[in-house]
């Protein structure tokens, strides 16, 4: 049958389990004791498992099978968990990761698996490994059943001789007696001429019901001689199955469903069908809490959501014209009904808005297992910490970020973080830490990541960019050492002393702040050396609709986001000061950078000697900014620049009016780069 239909299912839920997957290995290589761990990760592969083969995808299956079966040996103790193992299920993660992107991308797998099939017979050290089953009967079955009845404890007993043991029948035997003396073997794999025989490798199962604990029976490996091991595992029968509907997956029990119901149901006039009977309320649960719950969230196409979003945005442009109407027309059931309407469409932004908001941990996630993987390609010893991973984005921001935090991370890796000796030598600890920290500020959002490594060498990133001809050495001379810092986003500056497969091509770093400055938003680095570097990265909380205050700056009408306009006052030409070549503005107690909004374009200059100035506030700096004339507050839809605006320096897209002209909307960033 055609399971086309149910690929996205597929694919979403494949994300899910592959992701609690890679989550878990990591804090299971912290504490590989930890069983319960394996379990989880066990139950995801066993449906990502299950999933595949009812898709068709044979190498998702065939490698998730592979995996699983590794877990199983670790959770029943077969196979002590080690390095290499570990190491192992990482790299089957990660191309069960590529296989799904293949799936997504393509529509079939493409990369093989024969290396890690391989790998996994290769990687998986334990004792010779029997199977390790026991079959029972149902006279067994009832025996474990009866035991348990009786308050016995029912343990799955495996037991291993030492290698070099010579008397192994003696020593079965002996083991045999210490256990009647505690309790009564109920169902053995091994026969007696087994162990005989030449060849028998001392291994043993049985189900063994007692009133002894697991650890009473696993410490009789300290009365029998020449004994390897005695492990003891609660016996867990299968009275109370799970149906088969319950085990499947959606995509399983969807497909299944499909596979089973035929399109028309045969219907025969003379069949009769019974009487239905009164509905029996007597057993039917009184809080219906549990089902308003499976309700109370729903999957939703992210088409869907944007054809929403996209009609809003044309309401909006027409409400515009409206309240441009209104304001003419001075009629004042217009004017109520129009402020009704602004209520309303209010109300239904910021539904729509919080609809379209995502938690960073989508992106965030990714990077535990990449950073481990990295540092240890490194030979450094990181704490990778992340905070915030809650902190909500627009969507079409979150989908951008994935790229340039990978660079920022991997610039702290591999630049930031020293060797475990050379912090030690430092009087550091030979754990270095980087931080991935999320949170609000304002209408904004921050992303912070901060290493406790070498710190960035000023001088050095001084002398390249003098070196490139980027600025000249007089200039560098007049520039902070906050601001020299700033030219790490360079094209072609690297301060790498040589070329790895992470870095010093002097690409990254560039690449990051133009894919940030894209998204409307900023980049900013601030150092000690010694102590550690932080990347900022500053960004809008959505791109589509937002609050604005509309300025004249000769004939032309701009935006400015309202979220960072603290205040707006009236100046005159003295009320301007010029330090070391810089136009400022004494405000409230405060000496403020001031920028003329003729400077953004040469053709809005005018020669007025009185402005409006508003106060702009970004998460780096607060300055002002002059323009002729203040319009008014609007809320607006913004759309970025196509063709040859897109490279317009000093805005970040546009917007249509309600008189349908077209207004640029300001880049507070602009006078800060």
């Amino acid at each position: 049958m055609d399971t086309n239909e149910y690929l996205d299912m597929f694919l979403e839920e494949s994300d899910e389990h592959i992701q609690v997957m890679s989550d878990e290995m990591l804090k299971f290589e912290q504490n590989p004791k930890n069983i319960d761990i394996v379990a989880v990760m066990f139950r995801s592969a066993h449906t990502l498992k299950g999933m595949a083969g009812t898709m068709g995808f044979e190498s998702t299956q065939k490698l998730t099978h592979t995996i699983e079966n590794m877990m199983d040996d670790i959770r029943n103790e077969i196979i002590e968990p080690n390095e290499q193992t570990i190491d192992f299920m990482f790299k089957g993660i990660e191309r069960l990761e590529l296989l799904i992107n293949e799936i997504r991308e393509y529509g079939s797998e493409k990369s093989g698996i024969e290396d890690l099939i391989n790998a996994e017979k290769t990687t998986a050290k334990s004792v010779e490994k029997q199977e390790q089953l026991i079959v029972i009967d149902d006279m067994e079955k009832g025996m474990i059943l009866d035991a348990k009845e009786q308050g016995n404890n029912v343990f799955a007993v495996d037991f291993q001789l030492r290698e070099d043991c010579l008397l192994k029948t003696i020593r079965i035997n002996m083991f045999f007696k210490e256990l009647n003396n505690s309790g009564e073997v109920l169902s053995l794999k091994q026969s007696e001429e087994e162990w005989e025989t030449e060849d028998f490798n001392g291994h043993i199962n049985l189900i063994f019901a007692t009133t002894s604990t697991k650890e009473e029976i696993e410490g009789l490996v300290n009365k029998l001689s020449e004994v390897e091991f005695i492990k003891a595992n609660a016996w867990e029968d299968s009275e109370s199955p799970v149906s088969e509907e319950e085990q499947q997956s959606p995509v399983e029990a969807a497909v299944s469903k499909e596979q089973k119901e035929p399109i028309h149901k045969p219907t025969d006039d003379n069949d009769k069908s019974p009487e239905p009977k009164p509905a029996d309320t007597s057993k039917e649960p009184q809080n219906t809490d549990t089902h308003r719950k499976q309700t109370a969230s729903i999957r939703v196409n992210l088409e869907k959501i944007d054809s929403l979003m996209g009609l809003f945005e044309e309401f909006i442009v027409e409400k515009g014209r409206l309240q441009n109407i209104g304001d003419r027309l001075k009629d004042k059931e217009l004017l109520e009904s129009l402020e009704r309407i602004v209520r309303t469409s209010t109300e239904m932004q910021t539904s729509l808005l919080s609809m379209r908001m995502i938690p960073l941990d989508t992106i965030f996630n990714r990077f535990p297992r990449m950073v481990r993987n990295t540092s240890k390609d490194l030979g450094k010893n990181i704490n990778f910490v992340i905070e915030g991973a809650e902190t909500e984005l627009d969507r079409t921001v979150v989908e951008e970020l994935g790229d340039p935090l990978v660079h920022l991370l991997r610039n702290s890796l591999d630049h930031g973080v020293e060797m475990p000796e050379v912090r030690k030598e430092r009087g550091k600890s030979e754990q270095g830490t980087i931080l991935l920290r999320a949170y609000h500020k304002g209408n904004e959002a921050i992303i912070e990541i901060k290493d406790d490594g070498n710190g960035i060498n000023v001088q050095k990133i001084k002398d390249k960019i003098i070196k490139q001809n980027v600025i000249t050495e007089k200039e560098a001379n007049l520039l902070a050492n906050d601001e020299i810092i700033q030219y790490i986003f360079s094209s072609g500056l690297s301060t790498a002393d040589q070329i790895t497969n992470l870095s010093g091509r002097g690409v990254g770093l560039d690449v990051v702040k133009t894919k940030i400055e894209s998204l409307g938003g900023s980049v900013k680095v601030t150092t000690e050396v010694g102590v550690g570097t932080t990347f900022i990265i500053v960004l809008p909380l959505t791109l589509s609709i937002i609050q604005s205050l509309l300025v004249r700056q000769g004939e032309q009408t701009f935006a400015v986001p309202l979220a960072n306009v603290l205040e707006t006052i009236f100046v005159e030409d003295e009320q301007i000061r010029t330090i070391m070549e810089q136009p400022v503005l004494y405000y409230r107690n405060e000496i403020l950078t001031t920028h003329k909004y003729s400077e953004l374009f040469a053709k809005t200059h005018t020669d007025n000697n009185k402005y409006y100035a508003l106060i702009i506030q970004n998460a780096f700096q607060k300055y002002a900014l002059l323009v002729n004339e203040i319009i008014g507050q609007q809320e607006i839809v913004l759309k970025p620049l196509q063709g040859y605006a897109k490279d317009l320096q000093g805005v970040t897209g546009a917007t249509v009016l309600g008189d349908g002209s077209v207004a640029f909307v300001l880049d507070i960033n602009f006078f800060q780069k």
